[in-house]
């Protein structure tokens, strides 16, 4: 899905993003993203 909108994750570096999603406990907590829609940036450098 993220290869047919284009967006390369290291143009996030620096930024402030909100991810919505679920939040998991493996290896830590993380939220695994699965639809650019998931992703919103709220502020860049």
């Amino acid at each position: 899905m993220f290869a047919g909108v284009d967006l390369d994750p290291l143009r996030f570096e620096g930024s402030l993003v909100r991810i919505r999603g679920w939040v998991d406990e493996r290896d830590g907590p993380r939220i695994e993203v699965t639809h650019p829609e998931q992703i919103e940036v709220l502020a860049t450098p």
